[in-house]
This record gives structure tokens, sequence and C-alpha cells, in this order.
């Protein structure tokens, strides 16, 4: 049963006395809802029902969403873990080009079936303006008021592009982090600007320091959208003069000092429509709706692949197809996208991103607030917030708007949340007075640490600004509930390192969803936080094997995005575990060559070996992760070029891998030779020891095993070792060679790493 099929049934699961009386894989076929067209094959889904019925030849049925829906594609990442940098800033269409009013106009779609019932919650009312006195929850609340910054910008500008490295959550916890926002293009005296700025931000105050101009963009654009993405600032999509939209996309690496290097241009994304919504989750830009060249509203929501090389782009593919035009920003945060934009409809669209990557589909959900006719919209720890509100009447807001989103396990809708709740404004007692002291729009908006900044824009009399204004944000104070798992904890806000008293982690082991009849396993006892700390895998296929050996036959494979360690687990790491409790120790303490190694200070950060499987997948277990299929593990080894090696088919040396051939007859620590990373930046995965991994092995498992997320052999008597080790040759050092051990097996040269899925699985154990 296909991961969709699961989200359909949850969504389509009628409640009876309050509870979900389905039980995974046992669903009917028939009389199901249908989201978005989503059936069984032999289905359809009847549109004016609302229900998947019999296929009679009308219609074919579809497991995954109407006509558009792109299949799964070859797939990488970043060469580094992504930024948990869940903004994406941009100002809807109106006024887009030197202040006249441009917005698109209102066109019906053409042949898109109506959104159906949507399966996350759906707040009761649209807004909550003013907040009503009774409400005493400041954690949902705007903070206090808005105060002027003391540094204003080098020169008037509106309708630009506001990213921050500060809205790492890590940050909270850092001493004197370097935390900057960085302010591209936009618009100067009517015309598109190629200018970056950039400033400081003071943790404890949210003060700025001056702003200075850094390298400039290639392409002049204004509403652009920008990302940081291991070390780098992506640039896509704007328009520049004449509202013309930029299909180019642009990279430059951040430096220590908030400085950039020289912007490169690292592809073109053809077809870009004008005052389309951007966004990045899990390794893939999206791009979703905007304006023909006939001013006519666009369907089209699509994505392209960021390739692990970080600086090329895959093939642009289909999703499926919005239920109606749109242009306005979309917003991503969790495993959901959100297109706000008001033109086309007040309703806000959510597509879940699946596994692999594709969306399942567009629903409706809650209205934006009735006054909001154009807006920047950010979204930050499970929250939207709309800044530079211009009202339907083209009067300015002085309030923003936010949103929660309902809560991960949510008892009234779908079970990984993700509904937008009630947009609040300002509390009618002015004790959280948050209005902006000059109303303004097309300003760009940036959150760090635990402020939100209006830069810039345009004011109630068309005259552009200089001045930079910052307010609180309540929701992200200790005490608060900042991921909305409903576990309030001020561990919400992920710590630079993991306490070994397991603290830093809000998750309990298992999560009771509506019912009896299963539950979601959430992150286990480990840190929640642990995949930023960790590389990330995106969805997609790659070619294992190499038709080397007999159990190594080429096949193309399938897998949903996962993260896996960058390094192998360190002695350090390990005696964490032992010292808990959790794990038990080495069978041997000692190494190939030295008499004191597990419990030796100066071997801390070596891997640890002498390890069972059973030792290997509780230490996982204990971190919240797993350990990675044998799938898995390859393709974070070879990438997507089939590489005979991690760094490519270059014979191996020394400098690359920890082999029989190098001067050290034992490990290395772990990282230690970065020239042989793999394509997606893990270390060590030809060389310095062997690495377990989940399957079972069997000789001619490859032959018949699913393409898509193949997980071994339902029972053997061996598992697979991958990788080779610090007594291995060339053949043993290849990607794609397989060796095998007894479970019980441990050995001077085996250790292991863990993975993490992104997404969580659910059982009806």
């Amino acid at each position: 049963m296909s991961r969709s099929w699961l989200w359909i049934g949850f969504a389509s699961c009628l409640f009876c006395l309050g509870y979900w009386a389905c039980i995974i894989g046992e669903l009917p076929r028939e009389n199901l809802r249908c989201f978005q067209g989503g059936c069984l094959p032999g289905y359809r889904c009847d549109f004016g029902t609302q229900k998947c019925v019999l296929d009679n030849g009308e219609g074919t049925g579809n497991v995954d969403g109407p006509k558009g829906e792109g299949t799964t594609p070859e797939e990488g990442g970043s060469t580094g873990p992504e930024t948990p940098q869940d903004t994406v800033v941009q100002d809807t269409p109106t006024d887009g080009g030197g202040g006249k009013d441009d917005a698109p106009k209102d066109d019906p779609p053409v042949d898109q079936p109506p959104a159906t019932q949507c399966p996350f919650r759906t707040a009761a009312k649209a807004e909550l303006c003013p907040i009503p006195q009774g409400d005493t929850n400041s954690c949902e609340q705007l903070g206090k008021t808005f105060s002027l910054a003391s540094e204003e910008l080098p020169e008037t500008l509106a309708d630009a592009t506001a990213v921050s490295n500060g809205e790492d959550w890590n940050l909270r916890f850092a001493s004197n982090p370097n935390v900057f926002i960085h302010l591209i293009g936009g618009q100067v005296a009517g015309k598109a600007s190629n200018k970056v700025y950039y400033t400081k931000v003071n943790g404890s105050n949210g003060a700025l320091t001056a702003w200075k101009a850094t390298e400039a963009l290639k392409d002049a654009r204004y509403k652009a959208s920008g990302f940081l993405i291991g070390g780098y600032l992506y640039v896509l999509g704007g328009l520049t003069d004449g509202d013309k939209p930029v299909e180019s996309v642009e990279r430059a690496k951040i430096n220590a000092d908030g400085t950039l290097e020289a912007f490169e241009t690292i592809g073109t994304w053809a077809g870009a429509s004008a005052f389309a919504g951007y966004a990045y989750k899990y390794g893939y830009f999206y791009r979703v709706g905007g304006q023909d060249d006939q001013g006519k509203l666009v369907t089209k929501a699509e994505r392209v692949l960021l390739l692990p090389d970080g600086k090329t782009l895959g093939t642009s593919e289909s999703l499926p197809d919005l239920p109606e035009g749109r242009t306005g920003p979309l917003l991503s945060t969790t495993h959901n996208l959100y297109l706000l934009g008001p033109n086309g409809s007040r309703k806000t669209l959510v597509a879940r991103i699946q596994s692999d990557g594709t969306v399942e589909g567009w629903c409706q959900n809650t209205d934006l607030p009735a006054e909001a006719k154009s807006f920047t919209a950010v979204a930050d720890a499970r929250r939207l917030l709309l800044v530079g509100v211009q009202k339907s009447n083209d009067q300015l807001e002085q309030n923003i708007f936010l949103a929660p989103l309902f809560s991960t396990i949510d008892p009234l809708g779908n079970p990984y949340g993700g509904g937008v709740d009630n947009w609040r404004c300002t509390r009618s007692d002015n004790n959280l007075n948050a209005k902006l002291i000059t109303p303004r729009h097309r300003t760009a908006v940036a959150v760090a640490f635990n402020f939100v900044y209006a830069i810039g824009g345009v004011d109630s009399g068309g005259k552009p600004l200089k001045s930079v204004e910052l307010a609180p944000l309540a929701y992200r104070e200790a005490g608060c509930d900042v991921d909305r798992d409903l576990i309030p904890n001020n561990f919400d806000f992920c710590p630079n390192t993991y306490a070994t008293d397991n603290k830093n982690s809000d998750q309990p082991e298992k999560v009771k969803r509506p019912g009896s009849d299963g539950y979601i396993e959430s992150f286990g006892p480990g840190d929640a936080c642990e995949s930023q700390n960790m590389l990330l895998v995106p969805a997609g296929e790659f070619t294992r094997g190499a038709d080397q050996s007999s159990d190594e036959p080429i096949k193309k494979i399938g897998l949903s995005g996962f993260y896996i360690d960058k390094t192998e687990v360190t002695n350090k790491d390990y005696a964490e575990c032992v010292t808990q409790g959790k794990c038990t120790a080495p069978a041997k303490t000692t190494s190939a060559t030295r008499a004191k190694y597990y419990d030796d200070a100066q071997f801390a950060n070596f891997p640890v070996v002498n390890i069972t499987w059973e030792q290997a997948k509780t230490y996982c277990e204990f971190r919240g992760k797993r350990l990675p299929t044998e799938a898995e593990w390859e393709k974070a080894a070879r990438g997507l070029q089939r590489n005979v090696y991690p760094w490519g088919d270059a014979q191996p040396t020394c400098d690359e891998a920890q082999s029989k051939d190098c001067t050290e007859k034992d490990t290395l620590e772990v990282g230690k030779r970065p020239k042989g990373d793999s394509p997606f930046g893990v270390s060590d995965m030809a060389g310095n020891v062997r690495e377990w991994v989940a399957d079972f092995y069997k000789s001619d498992y490859y032959k018949d095993s699913p393409i898509t997320d193949p997980k071994g052999p339902g029972q053997g008597t061996e598992h697979v070792v991958r990788g080779g080790s610090f007594l291995s040759g060339p053949t043993a050092l290849r990607a794609s060679a397989r060796d095998k051990l007894k479970p019980t097996d441990s050995a001077d040269d085996v250790g292991f790493r863990c993975a993490q899925s992104l997404f969580l699985p659910v059982s009806s154990n």
C-alpha cells in the first residue's frame, strides 16, 4: 500500500462517536471521500459526491491526485544539511511595478475539479481581530509594540526580499552566534535593483548594525524568493522591469562575516509565471500559480530538484494542478505547502508534501483575513504571519496577522495537523499591541532570534521608506509550545548540543492518535532535533548495483527522502547511551592495534567498533533514529551518477579512504578524509569501518526486490554490512559492494551510522 494511499485513507475515514472507525489495510475501496481525485486503481473520483466510485470507463483510478501529478524523479540534495529555514518571503502582486495597481484579474479556472473537503482541520472562524480580552494565551499572540530600529536602510527600497539565518532554532541557545539579515533586490525609484544588503542582529534586544552592501545579483529583480541552503543564499523568481518574470536561479556563498561571495547562475527554471509562489523543502524547489502574459491566473504547480552538488537543477516536473488559478506567497513548514495569495480566492490552499517529494493534492482551508488585499507573508515555527497588509479599500493596515497551524497530533482532523487556525491580530486591551508604527506595504519581512522585522516598503502616501521596525514574537519565548505538538517545553528550540540526560527532546516515545486502533510513532526517546545534525538525502531514483558481482545486479530504485549521519557513530556518542543504561558496552574495549580504545578519551571521536547488529539498532533507536536500509546507504554513498566510489570513479588513495594500503593499520578519527566524502557530503563511506545496515542479506534479493523503498528480505541468518574498512582493498571499498555478518558477530573493523525518516511512520499495532 502506497504512503499516499495511507493519507487518503486517513482523510477519508469518518468519525464514529468521536473516533476513527477505519483500520489501516482494511479500508473499503468504494464510497471513500476522495481527496483531489485520489482513489485506488479501478475507481475514480465522483466530484459531485466527492466519493470514490467504481470506474465504468468514464474515468481512471488515481492514487496520487488529479491530472498533472508528477512521478518520482531522479533526485539528489544539497551537500550539507538543510537549514531549518521555513520562511519564504514574497509580496502579493498589488502595486508590483513602480507603485501602480497591477493586481491580476480574478479569472475563473478552466476545467478544474472543485476543491474537495480538506482533511486538515479548518478554523471555525476565519479571524479573531481584535482578539477578545478573555483570550490570555499570549503564546499565540503577537508580542509587544513595534519599535523603530536605529539603523535605516542606505536607500529607500520596496518589494525587496529578506532572509535570515536567525530563524535556525539552534541559535536560540548559542552564546555569540553570527546572525544576519540579507536584503535582496527590490525596487528603487520604480526600477528593479540587483543590490544585496546585510546587517548583523543582536540576539538579546534585536538591535541591528549598519546595513552594508555586498555582492550584487546577476539579474536585477523584485518580489523574489530567497532560501538559505547548505551555507549558500539561493535567489529564485521575482520580476524585472515591466513585471516580466525572471527565470534564472542564482546562488552565493555566505561568509562568516555576513558578506557574500560572487553570485553564480546555477540554471534556468523555464516557464515562470509572474507573481508565482516559490518554496524550498526536502531538496526540491516548488513553484505554484502566478499570472500568464495575458493576465490570466495560472493553475500550474511544479517542482525542480536541487542536485547534490548544490549548483545544478534537475528537470522541472508537474505536480497536481491548483483547484483554481492563484497568485501570491507560497510558504512551507513541517510537511506542508501553503498558498496564501488572495487573488482567485480568500481560501488558503494547503498541500501535503509526500515522502517521495510530490504533493498529494491541494485543498481549501481557513480564509485569509477579510481586509487582506495584498501583503508580505512569512512562515516561522508552525505559524504564518502577514505583514504590510493593504486593505481592500487600498488603505494600509497597522496590524500584523498571525495564524498558528493546528497541532501535529490533531484530534479533530488529519493526525499530522497542518490546518490553519484562526488569524489573530491585536488584543483589544492593548496589552499585546503589535501594530506597525508606520503603516506600510511592499515591505520585506524577516524573523531573527525572537523578533520579526518589517524592512522598507511604501507608506500610505506611496512614499518609499528607509525605516526598519521590529517587535518580539511571544510564541518564541521559553515555555511556549513552539512546535505545536501539544507538549509545551522550552526545548522546542533545539540546543546546539545533545544533552546526555536526554532532556532536550519534548517528544514522547509514542503518541496516541484518536481511537484505540493504533498510534503514531514519534521520534522515540532521542533528540527530536537530531535531524539538524544529519545530512539530507532527498527522495527520488538512483541506480544501485554494478554487475561486478552476482549479488549486485544493476537496478533503478526509488527511495523516500531521509536523513543520514554525516559520520560513523563515535566512541563518545555510543558511551552516552551506555551511561544511561540504554545500551550495552562493546564486546571489547580494544581496537586492532590499541590496547585501550573505547574508554580512552584520545579516541573519543573515533568510530565505535566491536558492536553487534542488535547493539547498533538499539543505539539508533535511543537517538530517535534507525539503521539505514541497504538501498539508502548505497544512495547516500554514491549519489545519482552511479559513482564507483563515494568521490567518483578514480581508484582510492589514502587521501580519500582509510584502507589496507594506508600507514595506519587501524581506525581513523571520523571525517578526516573529506576528499572522500560522498556527493551528499557523507564521510567515510569507503574505508575506516564496515557499517551495519538494517537489511537481512540474500544473494539474489536485488533481482525481485521492490523498486520503491526496498527494505531487504523478511528474514535471514545474516545482516548486510557495507563500505569496507581499514582492512579492505579497492574492490571492497566500492559503493555498491555487499558484505555480510551474523547479527551476533562483532569485529575490530565493524561500526555503523544511523538514519532517520523525513516522515513519521503510521502503525496499526
